[in-house]
């Protein structure tokens, strides 16, 4: 199944899944770049200390490295002092409902629109953020593509929208946050703190997701395929119906009374010693489910313990984003399965010219 979305005489043709991220995402190439008001990297934190929250429809100079900036320890405890108590309460009262994201804020009083940072629509492209804290930030329709946020504290965050393409959130708090609709293929969420986040409807091929701690999150509509890992993950709770999830891995997740109904199943999604009592599968093509190994009480799955070199595979090479060269490179990681080179490929389209080659 297909859907048409026909603009003047142009054709383009849209799987049935993650259809929102691909309309923002089309709708932010044909915004253009003129509309939107340049600026420096210099600039951009000047105004931010300033206490400027409205920068909607900027462009900020490419490969900026705002971790590198003199005044990035500045603006960190600008934002310390501003949301730090906030952020407490506002992750205590979230923790009680366990609701996922809700807009503006999730609902709190203590933190209104006019407070938050708001990018959105902007392009910040190539940004070096590691360790960045602004949590409450508004980023909706940005091009946000090759930025590193590792370790940075963004909780309660709204990326609604926006094309994240090779995003790096490693070690990164994103509690609460909306990705729903985002375009984030080979995006890396290792270690992730992402409890009750939102990626519903989202394009999340080829990403690593090991270990990123997301109970209560929401995957409903959300593209997968077999480069996406979810290894060790825990997804205690979480909702995937209507996600499609092909090949991808589950190897070892908490995955108890997580919700996979009516899931559009294709290849050999790998659930091989994963603990998901109580999941529900309802509508779901179980037979192509493999799950050796798994704990499977509560579910449609019978227990089996066949096969247990399942999990052992040999390190291999693929390819990775070099933020600051701007070049692939080819390296040797944890076990898990390799990208695609045809996505690998695909992505490059999105880079705005910038030369990338692949040598072996």
């Amino acid at each position: 199944m297909h859907i048409v979305f026909t603009v003047g005489t142009e054709l383009f043709p849209l799987k049935k899944f993650s259809v929102i991220s691909k309309l923002m995402n089309y709708a932010r190439h044909v915004m253009g770049e003129d509309n939107l008001t340049k600026m420096s990297g210099d600039e951009f934190v000047t105004k931010l200390l300033s206490g400027e929250k409205d920068l909607r429809h900027i462009y900020v100079e490419d490969w900026f490295d705002l971790s590198g900036h003199d005044g990035f320890g500045e603006l960190n405890e600008y934002f310390r002092s501003e949301y730090a108590g906030r952020r407490r309460l506002a992750d205590a009262q979230c923790k009680k409902e366990d609701t996922g994201y809700c807009m503006d804020g999730g609902g709190l009083p203590m933190v209104d629109h006019d407070e938050r940072v708001d990018i959105s629509g902007s392009r910040i492209m190539h940004m070096n953020a590691r360790g960045l804290y602004m949590p409450f930030l508004i980023a909706q329709g940005s091009q946000l593509s090759y930025s590193d946020f590792s370790s940075g504290i963004l909780d309660f965050s709204d990326f609604f929208g926006s094309a994240m393409a090779s995003v790096l959130m490693r070690d990164a708090r994103i509690r609460k946050c909306n990705f729903s609709g985002c375009y984030m293929p080979m995006s890396d969420f290792m270690h992730a703190r992402a409890r009750g986040s939102d990626f519903s409807h989202s394009d999340i091929e080829d990403s690593i997701m090991f270990y990123i701690n997301a109970p209560y999150s929401f995957w409903n509509g959300a593209e997968m395929n077999k480069g996406t890992n979810f290894y060790r993950a825990v997804i205690t709770c979480a909702d995937f119906d209507k996600s499609r999830i092909d090949s991808s891995i589950f190897q070892k997740v908490m995955g108890e009374n997580a919700k996979f109904n009516h899931v559009y199943v294709a290849g050999l999604p790998d659930f091989s010693y994963s603990f998901i009592k109580n999941a529900k599968f309802t509508g779901t093509d179980t037979k192509s489910i493999k799950t050796t190994g798994a704990f499977v009480a509560g579910t449609p799955f019978e227990q089996s313990y066949d096969d247990p070199q399942i999990i052992e595979r040999k390190p291999e090479l693929f390819p990775r984003l070099n933020i600051e060269t701007g070049k692939t490179e080819w390296d040797e990681g944890d076990p898990h399965v390799q990208y695609r080179i045809e996505a690998a490929i695909r992505m490059i389209s999105y880079m705005n010219g910038l030369p990338c080659t692949f040598d072996t």
